[in-house]
């Protein structure tokens, strides 16, 4: 008797310990993805910006997007990986070079060019900038 009562403590303190361990994970998750949509749509709207600004085109290097090198620091620190940028002046890309972890189970990565606004790739749900969820 007192086997089975130790054994259902045990499994009761892991099934617990899991739980906790799968609610605070997927918190940070949620919170890393919300910071990433944010930092992203900025980006994208640095370069739409430019493009309104200039009259040239897109921005054909990446270095053409930030003002400066903190400002660039500071808008990539989402993105360990860095962002693909690419553009010919009439048109650009920008997107996640490799899906990331949205879930404990998903990744997926966001993209974005001129006709659509930044969004997951796998999903299709549009990024936001503020979300509640």
């Amino acid at each position: 008797m007192g086997n089975i009562r130790r054994l259902v403590t045990v499994i009761t303190i892991l099934v617990v310990l899991a739980i906790t361990v799968n609610f605070t994970g997927q918190r940070h998750l949620r919170s890393v993805r919300h910071k990433r949509e944010a930092y992203f749509i900025c980006i994208h709207y640095l370069v739409m910006d430019h493009f309104r600004e200039s009259y040239d085109g897109f921005p054909k290097t990446w270095p053409e997007i930030f003002r400066s090198s903190s400002e660039e620091a500071a808008l990539m620190s989402p993105f360990p990986d860095g962002l693909s940028y690419k553009s010919d002046g009439a048109t650009f890309s920008l997107a996640e070079p490799k899906p990331r972890f949205v879930s404990f189970f998903r990744k997926d990565r966001l993209v974005a060019d001129e006709k659509t606004a930044p969004h997951w790739e796998s999903s299709g749900a549009r990024a936001s900038k503020f979300r509640e969820d």
